[in-house]
């Protein structure tokens, strides 16, 4: 008689292990397109919420000062500060972020208006903030 012996793979492993792998290697090509489009993030929507923000803030706000790099302000009876530091755009009065990844930034008067003119990922902007009365 012949013995059997256990030395080996079946067909029926095989195949669930193909199909384990198949699974796990379409879910991360799918992972994959998911990083690759983050990465391509062009922050075009940020910067439109963070403008309204800063808008919104200056109309109510009195007594602004403007410096290159500092624009000072009362905003709900306290001292406020829009500056730029360490390459974001904050707002201290506690630690508010509004713009990040900053290669350049600056404060500019125009007129009686307020503008930020800066340099992002995507090349020189100049924004309008809000107008002194």
């Amino acid at each position: 008689m012949w013995k059997v012996t256990n030395k080996g793979t079946t067909l029926i492993e095989m195949l669930i292990s193909l199909f384990i792998i198949g699974i796990t290697v379409s879910l991360l090509a799918g992972c994959l397109t998911l990083f690759r489009r983050i990465e391509k993030f062009d922050y075009p929507l940020e910067e439109e919420i963070a403008f309204y923000q800063l808008r919104q803030i200056l109309s109510i706000s009195s007594d602004i000062q403007i410096e290159p790099e500092k624009l000072t302000f009362l905003y709900k009876g306290k001292t406020a500060y829009l500056i730029i530091e360490n390459e974001r755009l904050i707002r201290k009065e506690g630690y508010v972020i509004y713009l990040d990844d900053l290669k350049w930034a600056q404060f500019v008067k125009q007129l009686n208006c307020i503008y930020l003119h800066y340099e992002r990922g995507h090349g020189e902007q100049k924004r309008f903030l809000g107008c002194k009365s």
